[in-house]
């Protein structure tokens, strides 16, 4: 599997799945859920990873890292212990 370049990550809490949720700004429709956020960054990786294994076989580039994407982002409030075990 490829090294994912430094790709921007936002990570959320998801009520309805009781899980945090990771996407990837440059890479659009793919997503890691996990307990934590970090579980949840590592499993997007692994998808992002495979995704770019797909792109290179096909001969397609892979899309640059963008630092400024997640400028705008308004911070994200962490779900209370209780809120996380409903």
């Amino acid at each position: 599997m490829p090294a994912v370049p430094p790709y921007s990550y936002r990570v959320f809490w998801s009520p309805e799945d009781k899980e945090f949720v990771a996407t990837c700004v440059e890479v659009p429709g793919l997503s890691g859920l996990a307990p934590t956020e970090a579980e949840a960054i590592d499993e997007l990786k692994v998808a992002i990873g495979g995704w770019l294994e797909h792109l290179s076989e096909q001969g397609t580039p892979w899309p640059e890292p963008n630092p400024a994407a997640l400028a705008d982002v308004d911070t994200v409030a962490h779900p209370t212990a209780e809120a996380r075990h409903d």
